[in-house]
């Protein structure tokens, strides 16, 4: 009984801070999403172009280098979103546990 009543002000400060991550979660969730739609676009016209210029013949080794960088880098960025919102999910199943543990 003790054990509970201590715990309990912890569980209860815990609570507003669950509902807080669950919001910022599911919105997160939301961005990632609409933001992985625009930067797998932006990476397939930017492959499209370079092939397309290679098989005019319009394009060089710099622009080649440069395309597949953006191409690479517009393909990472929603895996980072992705990385930062699986760290909130752990982070709220832990208070959630802790809450109703």
């Amino acid at each position: 009984m003790l054990r509970f009543l201590v715990k309990l002000p912890f569980k209860i400060i815990a609570v507003p801070i669950w509902l807080l991550l669950t919001t910022i979660n599911i919105l997160l969730v939301f961005l990632v999403g609409l933001s992985a739609t625009f930067c797998y676009l932006i990476a397939g016209i930017s492959v499209v172009t370079e092939v397309l210029s290679i098989g005019f013949g319009i394009s060089t080794a710099w622009t080649l280098k440069m395309a597949v960088i953006t191409t690479v880098v517009f393909v990472l960025i929603p895996h980072v979103g992705i990385g930062i919102t699986a760290v909130l999910e752990v982070i709220k199943c832990g208070l959630q546990d802790f809450i109703l543990g």
